[in-house]
């Protein structure tokens, strides 16, 4: 795959490494809706849970 006005020019690895990070971001940010549609639950953690590092007293 080339990329470029002219075909020629291929996409540097950053710009690979971008686009892989952006697609995963949208569909990890796709399967958190999903999962908060489907037990109502919003958040990181599960109700109930103790933290395992409160913070310092």
């Amino acid at each position: 795959m080339r990329w470029g006005a002219d075909g020629d020019e291929a996409p540097s690895l950053r710009r690979l490494l971008v686009d892989v990070l952006e697609e995963y971001a949208r569909h990890v940010g796709h399967a958190d809706l999903l999962r908060e549609a489907v037990d109502g639950a919003v958040g990181e953690d599960p109700p109930g849970v103790v933290d395992p590092y409160p913070p310092p007293a």
